[in-house]
């Protein structure tokens, strides 16, 4: 059963969707019914409030109670309200699932006495206790920042040790959204609930305000605190006089007035006396005069603060029993990942995703490998198209390894995989869930509906062509495939399992060979009608042409026609890549289902229409232009041939035709870099961006309205094609093939690909495609068929007396932190942290990693404990643009091709500013220490000097020519620049001053710039130099030293590090050694060898102790620069990577891979410490925060990734 299909109303004995077993139908109150249910999965029993039918019928008593049931499931744990669990909408109608207590309501316990058990003294304790409890509950809504509205003793439920706490938070707004009548029903001695509230316990605001919404119609009137403390007045008499204590709760002073006068006493009250009157305890004279003040007929008098309240009531309590009020003050407990998942959930449920999404930020970053919020975030994200399948299983497999032997991690992934139409990968983690707890029967049905889902066969390589694969494309039926080669070849693919007879060739063949005469480079672009009878083909070197299949020949070429140019400018393929191909009349084709009608885009731009019985020209589109881009348009027609389809050539913008007339329908969105339509005529795909930011969108074709829009940080596909039906599309580019879902925007599968380029076409039903790449293959991939949608992962919560004792670990482990700390004692202040961070849920808690950082300060790193990505939004930057990280790893700053330099705020996962003023990209970035100073250097020749908390230019220092280096000593006092002129300047960032100009200049563009931490040394490189290092004085500008521009066979273009106290360089070179310098004589100290080719990169440590180098070989070696003696990292081989970072204590290096991946290294051991992750694209830079927390690295796409690093550190001396 899906959740859609549950009934409004369950009935005892039946179980919801295997989970819920319902056990009882509780009550049927002013809000609706309430059940009693197990829920199976946790072995608990939670109470599910139901909203009226007429609730559900009406609109906005639906939007209404929705909207205070989100204020419920916010309000978080506190040991005096009743824990809404979470909000889950089954059947259409949202569902409240709350925890259950089974001492019924205090409202039960008056009318059967069970609250007067013992008598005298034991029933005034317990009447007290219940009246503070319940105010400490509303002091916990108050706080924040809401009114409950029908505060009454059925409103405070009693669990069996005595705790009272306040239920139906926020649901009162819903009744009287639902337009309740003031109505005394037959038989009853009380009005029934109106106005959200119920009469007899109503202040006098709220009766006339019920009042006036009766009469107009109007809104519902905002109702303060005070209104709340009206009825817990009244809540309070009734437990002294054994009842209701008024029909109307606004004549509720008067009532207490009477019940003072005679004398606060239940029997003297009634006028009558027995067994249960005479139990009931009389009023305490304190909590008489408090009571009298809390009926104050004007809101304004009466007190409001129910904190105060409640201390007032433990005081009447300590006189009156003559003993301390027992229960201490509680506090609000913390919210930790697994209540903020739950809380997210509910969110998304009432329609709330952007509130669903902060909750699940705050949930990662209070524990970013918390399984269930990395599932339903992940599965979240993915359904709506923000991100991949394939990003969405690397997180839970992340999150899988940080959990071993726990059966939840493996059993969510296999959900994931189940939904994505994996039933291999499925069966894999279920099977593994189910090793590590053989009971769950979770597992068990997953695993079978894991057998139930299709499973789609291998790719079958068809044939191959002789040279690479040009287009390929399926028949109207999807019965036939085509595919073109450079080879001259036109390949025909019975895919149905039928045979076609070639007369005169010897009998029945599965495919059919055409070649195609004239087509020296081959056909370039293919389209068939519906049964495969007929293809236009287009090509490099020649018009289209319409070949009928079933005879294997030629029938016309489209050479005729009204304003046919053929020798046209702009035509010229040469104008595009260096005129070595012939001009190319024709650069894509469309063909209508029925065979009639072709169109045609060609090499100057323009659009026409043909008719195909004939070969002859009908009309032109588009008029040409003569771009040399040409070869970039796009044409597709409906089934019908009445709508065209083509991307201007010129502009980009794709447009539709009608090919009767000739005239423009719609126009779709902004300048694509592809475009398709669906055969069907009904969906339009475009792709806009640029090579690493791209976005696609799904436009309704008739209308022209905008269905869709998804983010690509990877940026374009190579290849777009769709399925006939407009509902699924495949994307490939060269990382990554990708099936999409068009009605949601969902990347549904992904598969990782050769580096190769693919062509691509989708069978009219999505179920199969076409690939054919640049070696010449041509496959059959079986599109996967969606499994069963996996349901969401709603937590066990945690009581909230239990999660207070532990937050009260945690607060105390801080403050005993920081007194250790101040005394000196870093050790016994780690081992409180230790202690803190085992508490459950607080293991990665940012606090508390924060805290560590501060006690590691006086610790030496041990061992690398954990890695996780941070849960930052996407970063996208510049390829080539390596971004900058605070020391303390809390600020990040990525260059834009815009000119902006964005501002990431890693503590806050938010972006904190976009830095605008560069007129053009940003070239380099830097930041002092943890701010607030930023520098960035333009291809505009100016630098500028940012404040990074306000935003604010400080300084703009311009003189530059062209793209500017810059870079700033350690404490930021000094700042150098290099421009494309080869000048070097020196200045102070704080005034933005020149301290000095570089005595000379480089010949060409500066392209390495090293400034010690102190400032007083800066060492420059310039490719018109040979690379050769020059070292010059900071304080006079006068050059020191040129170190030989020859040695070691030649300086390596980007090997080159200077220690953080500058008195040491590190450079790489061609033959394969390594050089250490002194920079202060610019002597030679070492030169290493072990590299059995040039060097790429090199890194050193703060103190020049330690350094790294990496090798064209793919070698890594690690240099005691001491010593110069060097340790070949023995993993590296299989790596060949090309960046590095090096930690300031000179413990551990990061570096990348061929695999795209990023990897820390323990120095001491050349040990790989751990793999943390793929990119879908190259890693271009490497960053590491001065503490060597927070690791960054660039990929070519310019999307950035920040991982945290949780080390283990030694405190012996």
């Amino acid at each position: 059963m899906a959740d859609e299909d549950v009934a409004l109303v369950w009935r005892p004995g039946e179980v919801i969707l295997g989970l819920y077993e319902v056990r009882d139908v509780i009550t049927s109150g002013g809000m609706g019914v309430v059940y009693r249910v197990l829920h199976r999965g946790w072995n608990v029993e939670l109470a599910v409030k139901v909203p009226r039918p007429d609730l559900v019928a009406a609109g906005r008593g639906l939007r209404e109670f929705e909207a205070e049931a989100a204020t419920w499931v916010g309000l978080g744990a506190h040991p005096n309200t009743v824990k809404c669990v979470y909000v889950r909408t089954l059947g259409g109608v949202p569902r409240v699932f709350a925890e259950w207590l089974d001492g019924g309501s205090l409202a039960d316990a008056v009318r059967d006495g069970r609250l007067y058990a013992g008598g005298g003294r034991a029933a005034l304790r317990r009447v007290l206790d219940v009246a503070a409890q319940t105010a400490r509950g509303l002091e916990h809504a108050h706080r924040a920042g809401h009114v409950h509205q029908d505060v009454k003793p059925a409103n405070v439920l009693l669990d069996g040790d005595g705790t009272a706490k306040v239920t139906d938070f926020g649901l009162a707004g819903a009744r009287a959204a639902a337009g309740e009548d003031v109505t005394v029903p037959p038989g009853a001695s009380l009005l029934a609930g109106y106005g959200g509230m119920t009469p007899a316990y109503c202040s006098p605001e709220q009766a006339e305000a019920a009042e006036r919404m009766r009469e107009s119609g109007g809104p519902r009137p905002r109702l303060t605190r005070a209104t709340d403390t009206w009825s817990w007045a009244l809540t309070v008499l009734e437990m002294f006089v054994g009842h209701p204590p008024c029909p109307a709760g606004q004549v509720g002073a008067e009532v207490f007035a009477a019940f003072a006068e005679a004398g606060a006493e239940a029997a003297a009250f009634a006028g009558e006396t027995d067994e249960r009157l005479a139990a009931i305890p009389a009023m305490p004279g304190g909590l008489v005069a408090l009571l009298r003040d809390c009926l104050a007929p004007a809101p304004e008098d009466r007190p409001r603060d129910m904190g105060r309240i409640a201390d007032a009531v433990a005081k009447v309590y300590a006189e009156a029993v003559g003993e301390p009020y027992p229960r201490p003050e509680p506090l609000t407990a913390v919210r930790l990942a697994d209540e903020l998942s739950n809380q997210a959930l509910s969110m998304l449920d009432l329609g709330r995703g952007d509130e669903a999404e902060a909750l699940w930020r705050r949930a990662a970053e209070a524990d970013p490998r918390n399984p269930h919020v990395a599932y339903n975030r992940g599965l979240h994200l993915w359904r709506t198209g923000e991100r991949t399948d394939a990003e969405v299983v690397a997180d839970l497999e992340e999150v899988r390894a940080a959990h071993p032997g726990e059966w939840e991690p493996a059993y969510l992934l296999g959900l994931l995989h189940l939904e994505r139409g994996d039933p291999e990968a499925a069966e894999e983690a279920l099977l593994a869930a189910g090793r590590a707890a053989p009971d769950v029967p979770e597992v068990t049905a997953a695993l079978e509906r894991a057998g139930a889902v299709p499973r789609p066969g291998a790719p079958r390589v068809l044939k191959r062509h002789d040279g690479p694969v040009n287009a390929v494309a399926f028949s109207g039926d999807g019965r036939f495939g085509l595919s073109a080669g450079e080879d001259e070849k036109v390949h025909v693919w019975d895919l149905a399992g039928r045979r076609f007879l070639m007369p005169g060739r010897g009998g029945p063949r599965r495919v059919r060979t055409l070649r195609t005469p004239g087509a020296e480079y081959g056909v370039r672009a293919i389209s068939v009608d519906a049964q495969g009878g007929r293809a236009v083909f287009g090509g490099h070197d020649g018009p289209a042409q319409i070949w009928d299949l079933r005879a294997g020949r030629l029938s016309h070429e489209l050479t005729a026609g009204p304003g046919m140019d053929v020798s046209g400018p702009g035509g010229l393929i040469g104008a595009l890549i260096g005129g070595s191909l012939p001009y190319v009349p024709t650069v894509d084709v469309a063909m209508s289902a029925d065979a009639r009608l072709v169109a045609t885009v060609h090499g100057d731009g323009a659009v026409r229409v043909w008719d195909a019985s004939t070969g002859r020209c009908l009309r032109r589109l588009a008029e040409g232009h003569g771009t040399s881009y040409a070869h970039f348009a796009s044409v597709d027609v409906d089934r019908d041939g009445e709508v065209a389809f083509g991307r201007d050539a010129e502009t980009g913008v794709a447009h539709t035709w009608d090919t009767r007339t000739g005239g423009v329908l719609r126009t779709f969105g902004e300048p694509s870099f592809m475009a398709a339509m669906s055969a069907d005529g009904g969906t339009v795909v475009t792709q806009e961006g640029t090579d690493h930011r791209a976005r696609v969108r799904i436009w309704d074709r008739e209308s022209g309205r905008e269905v869709r829009t998804v983010n690509r940080p990877g940026g374009l596909g190579d290849e777009f094609a769709v399925s006939g039906d407009g509902r699924f599309a495949i994307c490939c580019d060269q990382n990554a093939m990708e099936l999409w879902e068009l009605g949601t925007g969902r990347r549904l599968r992904s598969w990782p690909t050769p580096e190769r380029a693919m062509v691509a076409a989708l069978s009219p039903d999505g179920r199969r495609a076409l690939i054919g790449d640049d070696e010449g293959e041509v496959a059959l991939w079986d599109m996967p068929v969606p499994g069963p949608a996996a349901p969401w992962s709603y937590p066990l919560p945690r009581e909230a007396a239990d999660r207070l004792r532990e937050d009260g670990v945690v607060d105390r482990a801080l403050d005993r932190t920081a007194e250790l700390m101040a005394e000196g004692r870093f050790a016994a202040a780690a081992d409180e942290i230790r202690r803190a961070r085992a508490v459950p849920g607080y293991r990665r808690h940012r606090v508390l990693l924060d805290r560590w950082q501060d006690v590691a300060r006086d610790g030496r790193r041990a061992a690398l404990s954990d890695a996780w990505v941070r849960d930052v939004p996407a970063i996208v930057g510049e390829p080539r643009v390596p971004p900058a990280t605070s020391h303390g790893g809390h600020l990040v700053l990525t260059g834009g091709e815009d000119g902006t330099v964005q501002v990431w705020d890693l503590a806050r996962g938010e972006r904190r500013h976009a830095l605008a003023g560069h007129e053009g990209p940003v070239h380099s970035l830097a930041l002092v220490g943890d701010g607030p100073l930023a520098l960035s250097g333009g291809r505009d020749g100016t630098v500028r000097v940012w404040d990074v908390e306000s935003g604010a230019v400080l300084h703009v220092l311009d003189g530059h020519g062209g793209e500017v280096t810059v870079a700033v000593s350690a404490d930021g006092r000094v700042a150098a620049s290099g421009g494309e002129d080869g000048a070097v300047r020196v200045w102070n960032p704080e005034t933005g001053e020149i301290v000095c100009r570089l005595a000379e200049r480089h010949s060409t563009v500066i392209s390495r710039l090293l400034l010690s931490g102190d400032g007083s040394r800066v060492v420059s490189t310039a490719s018109g130099d040979h690379w050769a290092p020059h070292i010059w004085d900071a304080r006079t500008g006068n050059r020191l030293h040129v170190l030989p521009p020859d040695l070691g066979g030649g300086w390596g273009a980007d090997a080159l590090a200077l220690s953080g106290h500058g008195d040491v360089l590190l450079s790489g070179h061609q033959d394969g050694t390594v050089q250490l310098w002194d920079v202060r004589t610019g002597k030679a100290l070492h030169t290493m060898t072990g590299h059995g080719g040039s060097v790429r990169k090199v890194a050193v440590c703060a103190d020049g102790t330690r350094g790294l180098s990496l090798g064209a070989d793919a070698t890594a070696w690690i240099w005691d620069l001491r010593s110069g003696e060097g340790l070949p990292v023995p993993g590296a081989g299989g790596v060949d990577a090309w960046f590095a970072a090096i930690a300031a204590d000179g413990r551990f290096a990061v570096t990348d891979g061929r695999d795209d991946q990023v990897r820390v290294w323990d120095l001491r051991t050349g040990e790989c410490l751990r793999v943390l992750g793929r990119h879908d694209a190259s890693v271009e830079g490497l960053g590491l925060s001065g503490n060597g927390r927070v690791v960054t690295s660039l990929d070519h796409n310019g999307v950035v990734r920040v991982w945290e690093l949780d080390w283990e550190f030694d405190f012996s001396r």
